[in-house]
């Protein structure tokens, strides 16, 4: 039993220009001169959410609105991403599969209601619900976790959290779950995917359908008077405006209507932005899925040539800011990465070889491939799906390219083998963001069946993944690694395509003070007004 008494201390108080012994009359005179929503912040964000309800808050890209009202037990640190205090003040692990979490007293949800272990509990039962598991709402967070685990009540503001089984990803998946008002969810359920309501530094507002989100500082927020929270609101509201092309997004930046402009390609935000544009870290990989059921695409050397004739460091230097080749869907720093595992190589010729030698034994290949990307997956996806269809059409593949709404391309992508349709033939375009830093999590979605993204069960290599994660960290990650070689690079298994591992861009206008977070999230909180 290993006791985390996780208790952090922050590292500095938020900075502020005023308290820098600015005389009166200057004073005034700059807060006349500045802007008339001096005390309001603006974000640019590239896509509308399907739906507000807190387990879309699974992950950076779509907590951008939800991470600012609910907040999880667990937090991270911005510059290191260890784990930190957040509504759980401390933890400890019991046994192989009880965690104990200390929660925080004096919390309250927006609507009044208390924050404690039984509201703690309800939610993340909810969140993680086996019922829940196919709902569209829900489903992006809990076909993460693969083995089942249930939070339960010990007194008024202690929960342990019991899985099935020995659980290594248990605390990243707290760290994903923003807590819900459980009055909410018994009484207003309604509600739940419009109307946000957590105990964050944020509180929801108005969602104008189309055009943004509006939150509002929460007074009553805990975190004022915390030790554990370095940052706190320095703006009164926050206003998100979805601007989808890449191109309003900047120029809201440049003429000042806005203060941060989230994920911008490389080269764009560069040219365009200057010093205004900030390269953040990112634990993401661009990757293709390959429909491997269908008899073409799933011949094994169909497979191989797709993967080797994809030119990686020209796509990560013209289109993704330097953004080097991906060898696997993880990268260093993550628990399992392989370090030795290179690349697919760049070899054209290669290719036409091999599909030469799969049609001398009868696969068709006349057949019109679909190529479907994700609208606003990454910064430059759209540009990264053209070179694609470029580089497959050279081949002699006839591929029609489509970039979809994320609502429209989660139908078919999000639920695993069961999301197949008899007879497709499709490619996918997406980004894999392991923001558990744990190839294990890889390992459950892609491998696990039924699994959140795989498109066909393999049994080989499922058997393994299982006994892989069913160690200790030590042996399990030896085990991962010898397993994911085979994943990455037998082509009797490839079903994912490594592209790039990808950096991260965005405009940060001259109003505020702003440094990316080593995990990506963003926080409202964060941004200082200079």
């Amino acid at each position: 039993m290993h006791d985390h008494d996780h208790a952090h201390e922050a590292a500095g108080r938020r900075r502020r220009h005023w308290a820098s012994g600015i005389g009166l009359t200057m004073a005034l005179a700059l807060a006349l001169s500045a802007p008339a929503m001096a005390e309001e912040l603006v974000i640019a964000i590239p896509d509308e959410f399907p739906t507000l309800a807190a387990p879309w808050g699974y992950q950076a890209q779509t907590a951008l609105v939800l991470r600012n009202v609910h907040e999880p037990l667990l937090d991270r640190d911005p510059a290191t991403g260890n784990l930190i205090p957040g509504l759980a003040t401390n933890w400890e692990q019991i046994d192989d599969t009880t965690w104990r979490f200390h929660l925080r007293e004096g919390v309250t949800f927006h609507d009044g209601s208390p924050f404690n272990a039984e509201a703690a509990a309800f939610s993340i039962n909810d969140t993680y619900s086996a019922e829940n598991r196919n709902d569209p709402v829900y489903a992006p967070i809990s076909t993460r976790a693969a083995i089942p685990f249930e939070a339960v009540v010990v007194d008024d503001y202690t929960i342990d959290i019991v899985s099935e089984q020995l659980k290594p990803l248990l605390l990243g998946h707290i760290f994903t779950a923003g807590i819900s008002s459980m009055e909410q969810l018994t009484e207003r359920p309604e509600t739940f995917g419009d109307t946000p309501i957590g105990t964050g530094a944020w509180k929801f507002v108005s969602w104008d359908r189309g055009a943004g989100y509006t939150l509002e500082r929460n007074p009553d927020w805990w975190g004022l008077d915390s030790d554990d929270i370095e940052h706190t609101p320095d703006f009164d509201r926050v206003q998100f405006l979805i601007r989808p092309e890449v191109s309003s997004r900047i120029a809201a930046v440049r003429a000042g209507e806005a203060d941060f402009a989230w994920d911008l390609p490389a080269e764009e935000c560069a040219s365009q932005l200057g010093d205004n544009c900030v390269e953040g870290p990112s634990p993401i990989v661009s990757y293709v899925r390959i429909d491997t059921p269908h008899p073409t695409l799933g011949d094994p050397r169909i497979r191989e040539a797709l993967a080797i004739s994809i030119d990686r460091d020209g796509i990560g230097q013209a289109l993704l800011g330097g953004a080097p080749p991906a060898s696997q869907l993880d990268v260093m720093g993550a628990l399992g990465f392989i370090e030795d595992l290179e690349p697919f190589p760049y070899d054209p010729d290669r290719a036409r070889e091999l599909i030469q030698e799969a049609e001398a034994d009868g696969v068709d290949t006349s057949l019109t491939v679909s190529l479907l990307g994700r609208r606003a997956s990454f910064a430059g996806d759209e540009l990264v799906l053209e070179v694609l269809q470029a580089g497959w059409t050279d081949l002699g593949f006839d591929i029609s390219a489509d970039m979809m709404e994320s609502a429209a391309y989660n139908a078919i992508f999000v639920g695993g083998s069961d999301t197949y349709e008899e007879g497709r033939a499709a490619l996918f375009l997406l980004r894999w963001p392991n923001d558990l830093f744990d190839a294990g999590r890889t390992v459950q979605s892609h491998l696990f069946c039924p699994g959140g993204v795989n498109i066909e069960c393999q049994p080989e290599l499922e058997a393994r993944a299982r006994e892989a994660m069913s160690l200790p960290d030590a042996e399990r990650e030896v085990a991962m690694q010898e397993l994911l070689r085979d994943f990455n690079k037998d082509m009797n298994h490839l079903m994912f395509i490594p592209l790039n591992e990808l950096r991260i861009f965005h405009g940060v206008g001259d109003r505020v003070d702003w440094a990316p977070r080593q995990d990506m999230w963003l926080y409202a909180r964060e941004f200082q007004r200079r």
